[in-house]
């Protein structure tokens, strides 16, 4: 996150029970951190940005591999993504919200349960009338966001991680060692 600069700002969102002391980049929110409570997660989240005046939010979970320089040169629209599976679903892995995308889904009715939070937001969205902008990612294999380290996706065709000799913005499903490795790539 160091490679972010001052092009954005970085920050960790912490469902309760929070612990310890607050480090400067997190935020404590008031709602479960749970894996069965992301879509509370993320509505809370979309709040924090909209009363901050953020007027784009990238929401990436903790196991993505991203270089940052790529991602705020993309030209992302109003609801960014990369499609994953037959349900034309953007993955809850990485996505980019503007403004008005973050208001209408403030609007929506966030009281379907169960439901995961990518496809939530996916289902309001096009019920304002928002169009995803693809970045490509697993089902469009060799997209800009790419699933490296599932079988299933590499199976299909290799699936490099971010390289400094490729375009790819992100890749995901990695465990923390496996992102130092490709961070050395840029830094070497």
């Amino acid at each position: 996150m160091k490679d972010v600069g001052a092009g954005a700002d970085v920050r960790f969102f912490l469902g309760e029970p929070h612990q310890g002391s607050q480090l400067e980049d997190e935020i404590w929110l008031g709602c479960p951190d749970g894996y069965a409570d992301r879509k509370e997660k993320v509505i809370a989240i979309i709040r924090w940005a909209v009363e901050g005046g953020y007027d784009y939010l990238w929401k990436l979970d903790d196991d993505v591999y991203l270089r940052p320089e790529r991602l705020l040169t993309l030209d992302a629209g109003d609801y960014c993504g990369a499609t994953v599976g037959e349900n034309t679903a953007i993955s809850g892995a990485i996505y980019g919200l503007s403004l008005a995308s973050m208001k209408k889904l403030l609007c929506a009715n966030a009281g379907e349960k169960p439901d995961y939070e990518d496809l939530w937001v996916g289902r309001r969205l096009a019920e304002a009338k928002v169009t995803p902008t693809e970045m490509g990612g697993p089902d469009k294999v060799n997209g800009r966001f790419r699933m490296t380290e599932s079988k299933r996706y590499r199976a299909l065709v290799p699936q490099d991680p971010p390289l400094p000799t490729n375009d790819v913005i992100a890749s995901w499903e990695h465990p923390p060692e496996r992102m130092v490795e490709i961070h050395q790539r840029f830094h070497s």
